[in-house]
């Protein structure tokens, strides 16, 4: 059996669910559940999302079909953190590559969710979003690190940072929020408003147009 997330749920067919999960070893996956309320079945209260279950499947292609689960932990997100919670869980449903093994992915969005049941600054939200990106391909903090300071520079996908806009894709940086990634400082103020915006395009770059509903609940 495998460790999962719960990351999102939704109706399929008569007593079965189409459900999002984020596993240590095969990465991200779909799978419809049955449920039932009988025991020994797969109870519907075990498939809300910061859950963490045991579960196996079977099947082949986009869509797999649950075998077993069982519930191993709930998370108690706090209610001001929830907007970000479910912002997080989407932007792993649409960004995430299927069956793609993350297991340092993994362990990252556990940490995450047990911030998210404490008290949260905006700016180690945004580092933990950062974290994300660096794991994925994108290690905005430690190029940063490597690159000369420059009054204005700009963040490319393909070249990471670079002193010309001279890439259809490139995000504005400013010289003073450059040095606080450089040396992954807190962020406050003005440059904590630059990093989301930041943030925001880079994603919504490698989103390829998919829209994160969440994100307007997450940082009202």
């Amino acid at each position: 059996m495998q460790r999962a997330f719960i990351l999102n749920r939704r109706p399929y067919r008569e007593n079965s669910l189409l459900v999002d999960l984020f596993t240590e070893e095969s990465g991200k996956i779909t799978s419809v559940v049955r449920v039932a309320k009988k025991r020994g079945k797969i109870i519907q209260g075990s498939l809300e999302p910061f859950r963490l279950v045991l579960c196996e499947w079977k099947g082949r292609g986009n869509v797999m079909t649950m075998t077993s689960l069982e519930e191993s932990a709930r998370y108690p997100v706090l209610p001001k953190n929830l907007g970000k919670a479910f912002y997080i869980n989407e932007l792993f449903v649409k960004l995430l590559p299927a069956q793609a093994p993350m297991s340092p992915l993994f362990s990252l969005y556990h940490k995450i969710l047990l911030k998210l049941c404490d008290e949260i600054e905006a700016s180690t939200f945004m580092y933990g979003e950062l974290k994300i990106l660096h794991l994925l391909g994108h290690p905005v903090c430690a190029l940063a690190a490597q690159h000369p300071p420059q009054p204005r520079c700009y963040y490319s996908q393909s070249q990471g940072f670079i002193d010309g806009q001279d890439q259809y894709d490139a995000i504005p940086v400013s010289a003073s929020l450059f040095v606080k990634l450089a040396e992954k400082g807190k962020l406050t103020g003005e440059n904590e408003r630059e990093c989301r915006e930041f943030l925001n395009q880079l994603f919504d770059r490698l989103l390829e147009g998919k829209v994160l509903h969440s994100r307007r609940l997450a940082f009202v």
